[in-house]
């Protein structure tokens, strides 16, 4: 265990959990922490291999980055132990919301029998109706009692092993295929100074502008979050900017930018992943053409060949709910995924 004494001071005795309505467990849960997230990625991680890594989104850089209120958590005291809950909350579109509890609860002792406590009283209490479990924690939540799954599997994460997949993607036919040996000179950055900066934020506008025709907006937010972030120049942090570079008579493109978090065991978390392709950019001839058609491929070998350099082993690509174009995406791109289950924890 690797959590200090103040970490170790629970947000709420379990005996006081009976006293909590649905309201009170949304108000007395808190942003992630960074030492209670880690430990409970730890353990996770040690019970189901690199199937329990958390979700990026839960990370507390990924919440210094995107400030996403939506991820919380919350500890509770049972005797000397410590057990952890993360949390999101869900948001539905008649206002009504609650906090779903994402993973089982794990304790910081290890011990089953304190999670399995802690869950009962949450669902005893009505405090909160759901939970989303992975593959790997299906058998523990049914053997507790917890049986009632509703319909449907998302993907929780996209995941490959990094050694075995350069070794592919490497090769000079992949290369050759997918633009690699194609688009050169290029710039690869792994910090966010103001030259790259600069860039990012020109890829970032083009970016906004096609999302806001295809999809939504929300990109400014989260390009002054990475701007902010990467001042702090933290290690497990890595910033990727590619640029082609042309002559000196015209400006390099932007070719693509993305963001990793580095966690436990040697693994890679994908945050950020803004290729040329996804933009408004307007090409004026074939090779710039060229270079936003194979942008996606150019960042994704790229950055898969500066994340072996660090010793990597395992990639998440994130999950994907509800949408079938960029699940077949990132099959392409990953070896295995992560499939969620949603369990009702008490009928209305």
């Amino acid at each position: 265990m690797t959590l200090e004494f103040f970490d170790m001071i629970a947000d709420v005795d379990i005996t006081a959990l009976p006293k909590w309505d649905e309201k009170t467990f949304i108000d007395k849960s808190r942003p992630v922490s960074k030492a209670i997230v880690n430990e409970y990625n730890e353990i996770r991680c040690r019970r189901y291999g690199w199937a329990g890594s958390v979700v990026a989104e839960f990370l507390h850089e990924y919440y210094e980055i995107s400030r996403d209120s939506l991820r919380r958590m919350l500890t509770v005291s049972v005797g000397d132990d410590l057990v952890i809950l993360l949390l999101k909350r869900v948001l539905m579109f008649d206002n009504a919301n609650y906090l779903r509890i994402d993973g089982l609860p794990i304790s910081v002792q290890g011990k089953e029998g304190h999670e399995q406590l802690v869950l009962d009283a949450i669902a005893r209490n009505k405090l909160s109706p759901k939970i989303q479990v992975v593959d790997a924690e299906r058998k523990l939540i049914e053997s507790w009692g917890y049986t009632n799954r509703e319909g449907g599997n998302d993907t929780y994460n996209f995941v490959y092993h990094l050694p075995s997949r350069w070794d592919y993607i490497n090769r000079s036919k992949w290369r050759s295929k997918n633009g690699i040996n194609k688009v050169k000179p290029l710039i690869i950055q792994d910090c966010v100074d103001e030259k790259s900066y600069e860039s990012m934020i020109k890829l970032t506008e083009m970016w906004s502008e096609w999302k806001d025709e295809h999809h939504g907006l929300r990109a400014k937010k989260l390009a002054k979050g990475i701007k902010e972030h990467a001042k702090k120049n933290n290690p497990v942090v890595k910033y990727y900017m590619i640029n082609h570079v042309t002559t000196r008579y015209t400006p390099n493109i932007p070719i693509g930018f993305a963001v990793y978090i580095l966690t436990t065991n040697n693994m890679a978390h994908l945050v950020v992943n803004k290729p040329l392709a996804h933009t408004n950019f307007e090409p004026n001839d074939e090779y710039e053409e060229s270079i936003k058609r194979y942008s996606g491929r150019l960042l994704y070998y790229h950055t898969m060949e500066e994340l072996q350099k660090l010793g990597v082993e395992h990639v998440f690509f994130g999950g994907v709910f509800s949408q079938k174009t960029l699940a077949e995406h990132k099959k392409i791109l990953t070896d295995d995924q992560i499939g969620s289950h949603i369990y009702r924890l008490y009928n209305d």
